[in-house]
């Protein structure tokens, strides 16, 4: 199966995954500096032909101000807006439910972000990128596939 995983932030990022096996990944597309761009996710999950969106469902943090928060809500809602109009089936995973069993075998007092380039260089070796939001997105995708 082909899975699209989407860290939504605007740091975030994309993966595709099929069977397991990487075959698209990019930092998160922005028209400017902060606004997601829903025609690149379409065009994205249409190329690839994904099968199913796992969006991360993380939420503001409380030391957000209110302007953070809005465009963190604004981002999130055009991620889901971009699965939507793509018709394809897609779920919200919380980070703590993809994370447990991502991160089992990780020492546990690193940070999630550690933990997941842990993980994410156990599992992909031959890749090479830092993008925590991308190291996350092929994660979150890795877990329904």
């Amino acid at each position: 199966m082909i899975v699209m995983g989407i860290d939504p932030g605007s740091k975030g990022g994309i993966a595709i995954l099929n069977a397991g096996t990487i075959i698209f990944t990019c930092a998160m597309p922005l028209i400017a500096k902060t606004d997601i761009d829903v025609c690149a996710i379409i065009s994205a999950i249409k190329t690839y032909k994904a099968e199913f969106i796992v969006i991360e469902h993380s939420q503001a943090f409380p030391k957000m101000g209110k302007s953070q928060t809005f465009k963190f809500g604004e981002n999130f809602g055009a991620v889901k807006a971009a699965a939507d109009l793509s018709g394809v089936p897609f779920t919200l995973v919380k980070p703590r439910e993809w994370q447990k069993k991502a991160h089992i075998g990780t020492p546990p007092k690193l940070p999630p972000k550690d933990r997941s380039l842990l993980v994410f260089r156990r599992l992909y070796p031959q890749e090479t990128t830092k993008h925590d939001g991308i190291i996350d997105a092929v994660l979150i995708a890795k877990d329904f596939n």
